[in-house]
């Protein structure tokens, strides 16, 4: 598969520019010091990714964001459940017993972090390739990290053929 390198370049210094923001964001909302690093940005066939994905898929919560503009992307977070739950419980400074259903703080929790991510990926977008994006408001999803992933690329082709 060939790569196209600045593609990759462009992603990977959007995304490293990204993390200073991102990490200022969650330290502030967890009232605790945050520490990400970015291990890796690449390129990657689909039909390959959605293989993987149904191989390997597992429970999990999932929070998709639109970005509209001229260049419109999909921004899609998957949490494994026992993740969410822990993240919530942090949040609220409080272990709660329910851990068998998606109550309305792990989907506000979940909410949160794929909008602080989002957001600091968006700005990077303008700043490096000038294109504002509007961010829609995330939509969350429990289920398989295969179907999840498998409705995300229906629905992105199925906008293609309409728009297209």
């Amino acid at each position: 598969m060939t790569v196209n390198k600045s593609i990759n370049d462009i992603l990977t210094m959007i995304a490293q520019d990204s993390l200073p923001s991102i990490m200022d964001s969650m330290t502030q909302f967890f009232n605790q010091s945050t520490t990400i690093e970015l291990i890796k940005v690449e390129e990657k066939n689909i039909n390959e990714v959605s293989a993987q994905y149904y191989e390997n898929s597992k429970p999990v919560i999932a929070s998709i964001i639109h970005l509209q503009g001229k260049i419109n992307l999909e921004f899609l977070l998957m949490i494994p459940p026992h993740m969410a739950y822990q993240i919530r419980d942090f949040i609220l400074g409080k272990h709660l017993e329910s851990e068998d259903e998606l109550d309305i703080y792990t989907i506000s929790a979940v909410q949160e972090i794929a909008n602080i991510i989002t957001s600091a990926l968006s700005n990077g977008l303008v700043k490096y390739l000038n294109e504002p994006t509007l961010p829609s408001p995330p939509e969350i999803i429990c289920d398989f990290s295969g179907v999840i992933f498998e409705g995300l690329i229906m629905d992105i082709a199925s906008q293609t053929l309409v728009s297209g």
